[in-house]
């Protein structure tokens, strides 16, 4: 019954930050676009550098996003420390990884530009993500450790 809890809370996290995220997709590009326009002289040029820099950004964190569903699915299932949960902790983390550099490169892109109030706040955003991420690596390797270990008790029972 607490697996079932755990999962259920960890969908409803996913799914709020699923929609979080592609509010900020929605509503920052354009602004983005607009403000890069001003700044760059060939404004052209200006959109589609952001553009890919933003579908950087956010197609890792919503392949994180869809991942993390199967993260879930392994707590309901007791299959927490299994050798596929430790390979889905490790690519969940090596994807917030790489995002949150992404970020932060979009991070010094507006420092550049002169945004010096909210580079900052970003900024601490991105480190704690970087964070996170290299949490998840590190417990994929316990869990995997977990993994064998159970495994080789499953053998002398």
């Amino acid at each position: 019954m607490m697996r079932k809890k755990l999962s259920i809370f960890i969908r409803f996290l996913l799914a709020f930050m699923i929609c979080a995220s592609a509010a900020m997709c929605v509503f920052w590009v354009p602004q983005a676009v607009k403000y890069a326009s001003e700044f760059f002289e060939n404004s052209e040029n200006a959109k589609f550098f952001l553009y890919t820099i933003c579908a950087l950004v956010a197609m890792p964190l919503f392949a994180v996003f869809a991942v993390s569903f199967k993260f879930s699915t392994a707590i309901e299932n007791d299959r927490i420390f299994d050798k596929k949960t430790a390979k889905l902790l490790k690519v969940i983390g090596a994807t917030v990884v790489a995002d949150c550099v992404l970020f932060g490169a979009c991070v010094i892109l507006l420092f550049v530009m002169g945004e010096q109030v909210l580079a900052p706040a970003l900024a601490f955003v991105g480190a704690i993500g970087i964070t996170v991420g290299i949490m998840l690596l590190v417990l994929s390797q316990y869990v995997k450790c977990a993994a064998v270990l159970k495994e080789e008790a499953d053998c002398t029972l």
